[in-house]
């Protein structure tokens, strides 16, 4: 028999409401999509800060890791949003794009199962905490939230990344330090705060040489005190595309049957 194909890449723009503006997203669709009426569970990848809404495609073999597997991919535009809701910018409610805008345009778009069962959002770093964080404020949408890298002490920091531009980005995005808003956007403390019933099963993986490591390892661990259901792995790997490449196939493989 043939080996299966990759999934075949298509840009969508859509009108989010919560940004005011057009939004690009890939969708990475399964062989014989067209061909079939039949209805796909979706899963949301997030990129990571500094990145956008074709990265996953651009950096790892995402599309040839897809192949065989009836399973639409969403990768969204994200810019370097931290997907929460801005402390200051009336049009820059990345969560409710997020959740809301994306979800619906996906939905009425694609041929989705459109549950709870058959969702799951992951990402890798800033898009870790963005997935992981949805998981715990959303936990009926998803099944599954995972996390490759996760930047989780993201609410801590005081001033976060290389540029001018990234900090003043980051300081509208959070506020500043002991701001409301970075108290409602810790990831920590939604996990000391959520309710363990009927949460999305998280999944957390960093590798050994990952400067986020420590963050990581907290995280797993309030989780494990609160008895909220997790998988957490360490490898070995840093903060790169060599680690996120092999980690999405450990991603795919643990997926839920959906």
């Amino acid at each position: 028999a043939p080996a299966p194909a990759p999934h075949t890449a298509r840009d969508v723009r859509f009108q989010s409401a919560a940004l005011s503006r057009e939004m690009p997203y890939r969708v990475l669709l399964p062989e014989g999509y067209e061909a079939t009426g039949r209805r796909y569970p979706v899963l949301y990848l997030l990129h990571g800060l500094g990145g956008h809404y074709t990265d996953w495609t651009e950096h790892t073999r995402l599309a040839r890791r897809l192949a065989g597997r009836d399973l639409i991919v969403i990768t969204p535009e994200g810019a370097n949003s931290w997907y929460v809701n801005w402390h200051d910018g009336a049009n820059a409610r990345w969560e409710d794009y997020l959740a809301r805008d994306l979800v619906a345009d996906v939905e009425a778009r694609f041929r989705t199962e459109a549950r709870r069962e058959s969702r799951v959002i992951a990402g890798l770093s800033m898009g870790g905490y963005g997935a992981i964080r949805m998981g715990l404020k959303y936990p009926s949408q998803y099944a599954m939230a995972a996390s490759l890298s996760g930047a989780f002490n993201v609410t801590r920091l005081e001033t976060f990344g290389w540029t001018e531009g990234l900090r003043g980005e980051f300081a509208r995005a959070f506020g500043p330090p002991g701001s409301a808003r970075r108290a409602e956007d810790d990831v920590f403390a939604l996990a000391k705060r959520a309710n363990p019933e009927g949460l999305p099963v998280l999944r957390i993986d960093c590798g050994t040489a990952d400067a986020f490591l420590p963050a990581n390892r907290e995280l797993a661990a309030i989780l494990q005190e609160r008895k909220i259901p997790y998988e957490y792995r360490e490898t070995p790997g840093a903060h790169n595309w060599t680690y996120w490449d092999r980690q999405v196939v450990e991603l795919l493989r643990a997926l839920p049957p959906g």
